[in-house]
Parts: C-alpha cells; sequence; structure tokens
C-alpha cells in the first residue's frame, strides 16, 4: 500500500508540475504573439470606395 501511494504522489507532483509550465508557457507565448501582431504596421485606405489604386514596392514581414 505504501508503494502504490509513493507511486501516486510522485504521478501526480509531475502532473501538476507539467501543467503549471504548460500555463505559464501557453500564457507567454500568447502574450507574446498579442504584443508582436500589435506592432506590424495595418494598411488603410486613403480613397473612396470603388477607388483604383496602386500598390508599389513589395510586402516585407519583419
Amino acid at each position: 500500500m505504501y508503494v502504490m501511494s509513493n507511486f501516486v504522489q510522485w504521478f501526480f507532483d509531475g502532473l501538476g508540475t507539467m501543467l503549471l509550465g504548460l500555463f505559464i508557457g501557453a500564457g507567454t507565448v500568447g502574450s507574446v504573439w498579442f504584443v508582436r501582431s500589435k506592432s506590424i504596421t495595418k494598411q488603410t485606405q486613403k480613397a473612396g470606395d470603388n477607388a483604383r489604386q496602386l500598390q508599389i514596392g513589395r510586402d516585407v514581414r519583419r
């Protein structure tokens, strides 16, 4: 009985550490993605609807 209880404690200690790491990692990645997505330049249209526009250059992503 003691061996089984020791295994269960070890298993759930590892599971808790893994879940905590997943939450911290997901929060970090989510916050970096949010900040990065806000820093990308947004394009706006200066002409009215149904206007012909010309784009010069190329798409550049940093």
